[in-house]
């Protein structure tokens, strides 16, 4: 059993006594992924506070295209028919790949997009249309420079990204009759300013809702909603072993949602006071601590009810925590889930796997 008597220990704000694991902060900084975290300072300047740019090549564009066939199947997977008369908004659009590859498929009468930065230009609507027909050539050539089979290819990228399908239905369902992918709006403005004349009957969100307030996030979003419209969104989830797409290292596993997140800065303060104000600066989630039943509330209050969610488990993480090292389960049993239903009583053991998290909402009032 893990020697809690002799163990180094942080003293959480509320007198809890945090047992912290010898050797795992230096475990985390050898591992190196998803990018290389040796240098965590490095890490946090280049991938999470610069500004992230988006190439044009046809191997990203895929891989939007990739992303848009999950959503799509993440809306249907949760009952919603698409009628073609649709009205839909994607939150975050980026390139705005998504929502013109459902005006072209027919799923929906118009398109619009909303991000804080201006990145429609990456992709012309030749230039989209022209990559989604070469799509199965041209990912033949990209799979071959990394030595992988095509599904496996595809498969890598949708795991990277969305991880709700792997038919990949949307890459070759164009034709030559379908060319409308133009977009009817693409407006550049932080998210909660954003004020468009009509609502929408079908809004999409690709990862970013963890940047929101989640009450000021819905009470936007349901603004946005006709009645009876859908919501449907991927995200990370902030339960992940190492914080997500924070991948915060720390003394022990599960740390940044076992004490609240002014104690994890005093943490990063007393025991790495040299990473401690990057540490800051990496924790962009406005809150470490929101579970599935906190979506459920917040959506509720503004008029939205969770119709189908899907957890993307890290089954890699399970094997290891549960199955493999007989300490390291009792450590999460007897320590990390008490800890972390201190701080939020709605976690349960799932949560704690859980990399990804889709849902979808309806709106109901």
């Amino acid at each position: 059993m893990i020697d809690s008597k002799n163990s180094p220990k942080f003293k959480a704000s509320d007198g809890r006594e945090i047992v912290l694991l010898p050797g795992w902060f230096d475990n985390r900084m050898k591992q190196g992924w998803p990018y290389d975290i040796k240098d965590f300072r490095t890490f946090v300047e280049t991938c999470i506070l610069s500004e992230k740019s988006y190439p044009d090549s046809a191997a990203f564009c895929i891989n939007k295209l990739i992303t848009a066939d999950a959503m799509r199947s993440l809306v249907e997977e949760s009952g919603y028919e698409f009628r073609g008369s649709e009205r839909l908004l994607d939150l975050c659009t980026g390139p705005a790949v998504l929502p013109r590859v459902f005006k072209a498929l027919g799923l929906c009468k118009e398109a619009y997009g909303v991000d804080v930065e201006d990145r429609s230009g990456a992709y012309s609507d030749d230039k989209l249309m022209s990559i989604w027909r070469e799509s199965r050539d041209s990912t033949y050539q990209e799979a071959d420079k990394y030595g992988l089979d095509i599904f496996q290819w595809y498969e890598n990228i949708n795991r990277m990204q969305a991880d709700v399908n792997n038919c990949f239905y949307l890459l070759f369902s164009i034709d030559d009759s379908k060319e409308d992918c133009s977009m009817d709006g693409y407006d550049v403005s932080d998210l909660l300013s954003y004020e468009p004349n009509e609502t929408f009957d079908v809004v999409t969100m690709t990862f970013g809702m963890d940047y929101f307030d989640i009450d000021e996030f819905f009470r936007k979003v349901s603004a946005l909603m006709s009645v009876g419209g859908v919501f449907a969104t991927v995200n990370d989830y902030c339960y992940e072993c190492f914080a997500c797409a924070m991948h915060l290292p720390m003394d022990a596993p599960w740390l940044h949602v076992r004490v609240t997140k002014n104690d994890l800065f005093r943490y990063y303060d007393e025991f790495r006071p040299d990473i401690a104000d990057v540490a800051r600066k990496a924790m962009y989630f406005p809150s470490l601590h929101i579970t599935i039943k906190d979506y459920m509330r917040a959506a509720k209050e503004n008029g939205l009810e969770l119709c189908f969610y899907r957890r993307i488990i890290n089954t890699d993480y399970v094997r290891d925590f549960l199955f493999t090292n007989p300490l390291i389960r009792d450590y999460f049993h007897d320590m990390v889930l008490p800890d972390s239903r201190v701080i939020n009583r709605s976690v349960i053991a799932d949560d704690f796997f859980t990399r990804h998290l889709a849902m979808v909402f309806r709106k109901v009032r």
